[in-house]
């Protein structure tokens, strides 16, 4: 099914709708974001068919930026764009902290090859923003990060192997595919993290470098003087193979927020920064481990999952 979109552009004017059904809860969640956003009903019905609706086909022939997971909406970059009409139809793929940042952390898990001699993770970052950059994979990040604040504490306190594994149960991961990769990933993890190799974080001097090299990747969302700084998610969306969440043009028309990760986008940096078949798919599980340990520390618990 195709329908036109005003106000989208020539490029997306003729777009398949996608069907998206609540696939699973995340059965964790230290956080608030999402707690008195659960939807019923008709709302539901209306909010995944807005999901479907919002997916968009991304381009072959170039890489878009990763922006973060974050849902609120973006209403600033750092080269100076403001233009709403702009920002509502960037393009732009979504995981947990940006580009470099979800790299980073995902090679760090997997005790990827390239990184073995990384002295901190501030160290793993530069030379992953090298490697990615010379690969033509653009840096993105945004201001108030949750992420980039979250990269020791997501690591200090994970959600458990056994939670971990049932969240991956509930997107049809059977348990024996994933349990003793997500052992070693751990492993890896505790083992830096006792070496203090993630204690030297600075989310700030992150802002700084990302604004500095990519200004024009660098986002400023819209927050607000609540208890959650404007994080009004009803849920996150898995995007479609293929495709990448416009969250802008979803929030303007619903008046809703949904975080979104773009998974495939982590398999295909995986693909290309692994130097073996084993080391790739292990990059591969971190970046989703990692996504659900961040997303640990800002939802609810119950926080609905939809694909």
């Amino acid at each position: 099914m195709s329908e036109r979109f005003p106000g989208m552009g020539e490029d997306l004017a003729m777009q398949e709708v996608l069907e998206v059904n609540q696939v699973t809860s995340l059965p964790f969640g230290l956080g608030l974001v999402g707690a008195d956003r659960h939807l019923e009903g008709a709302e539901k019905s209306a909010y995944l068919e807005a999901l479907g609706r919002h997916q968009h086909e991304a381009p072959t022939d170039l890489w878009l930026p990763v922006d973060c997971m974050d849902e609120r909406p973006t209403i600033a970059l750092a080269d100076g764009t403001k233009d709403p009409d702009v920002l509502l139809k960037r393009r732009a793929f979504q995981l947990a902290g940006g580009t470099v940042l979800a790299t980073t952390k995902a090679a760090v898990a997997a005790d990827a090859a390239y990184l073995r001699d990384a002295k901190n993770i501030t160290d793993a970052y530069t030379k992953t923003y090298k490697l990615l950059t010379d690969l033509g994979i653009p840096d993105a990040a945004h201001a108030g990060c949750g992420a980039s604040k979250l990269v020791e504490l997501s690591v200090a306190q994970p959600v458990s192997q056994d939670v971990l594994i049932k969240t991956f149960g509930g997107l049809g991961v059977t348990a024996e595919t994933v349990r003793g990769p997500l052992g070693a990933i751990q492993t890896n993890k505790q083992r830096k993290l006792e070496a203090g190799f993630y204690g030297g974080w600075n989310p700030e001097w992150h802002a700084d470098f990302v604004t500095e090299h990519q200004p024009e990747n660098f986002s400023y969302l819209q927050t607000a003087d609540d208890e959650v700084g404007g994080h009004h998610a009803s849920g996150l969306l898995l995007v479609k193979t293929g495709r990448y969440f416009a969250k802008n043009a979803f929030a303007a028309e619903t008046g809703r927020q949904s975080f979104a990760l773009t998974l495939d986008v982590a398999d295909k940096i995986a693909a290309l920064i692994g130097t073996n078949n084993q080391e790739r798919a292990l990059i591969a599980l971190a970046f989703k481990d990692d996504s659900f340990n961040v997303a640990n520390h800002i939802v609810a618990p119950g926080l609905e999952v939809s694909a």
